[in-house]
């Protein structure tokens, strides 16, 4: 987990941690979806698709889906700032062509930046939620190669299941 550069945590801090920052990821990437929907009226934006990933990744604790998320919002923020720069009415970027800009204009450059923010924000916690998910699974992984290690991890057959957090909450849960 030092590797990855989390601290070492305790399995419960650690799952304690995933799960506010799911919390938090889900918040903000709500926002960012309304946003989206407002903005998609003024202008072409692929945010709203790629909001079902972090919403998929956050909901089922999988890692692929959340780094999936942090990083095809990463191109859309580029988009959003190629839009911006080229092909929104802010050309050039004066004051005074803030103030000839129509009202749809302005409500499409002010979104667009709120939108950049929130994915700015979302963008860090996504990558920090990939990596304690890493870092969960590895320590997962090392204690069920210990033997006799963590019998909320296995179903009642023994066999262990290696899916999301998530899946491992449900199957501890069927077993208790």
């Amino acid at each position: 987990a030092l590797l990855l550069g989390i601290p070492p945590l305790s399995r419960a801090m650690m799952r304690a941690e995933i799960e506010e920052n799911c919390e938090t990821l889900i918040w903000i990437t709500t926002g960012i979806f309304l946003i989206s929907i407002f903005l998609s009226i003024l202008r072409p934006d692929p945010t709203l698709a790629v909001c079902l990933f972090g919403f998929y990744g956050a909901h089922t604790r999988s890692r692929g889906a959340i780094r999936a998320f942090w990083l095809y919002l990463l191109v859309s923020v580029l988009i959003d700032g190629l839009w911006l720069y080229q092909y929104s009415a802010l050309q050039p970027f004066t004051w005074q062509q803030m103030q000839q800009m129509t009202r749809r204009e302005q409500a499409a450059v002010a979104l667009t930046a709120v939108n950049i923010l929130y994915k700015l924000v979302v963008i860090g916690i996504g990558a920090r939620l990939q990596m304690l998910l890493g870092a969960f699974e590895a320590a997962e992984g090392q204690e069920q190669s210990v033997p006799g290690a963590s019998p909320g991890a296995t179903s009642s057959s023994g066999r262990s299941h290696g899916a999301s957090l998530a899946s491992q909450d449900a199957m501890s849960l069927k077993v208790n």
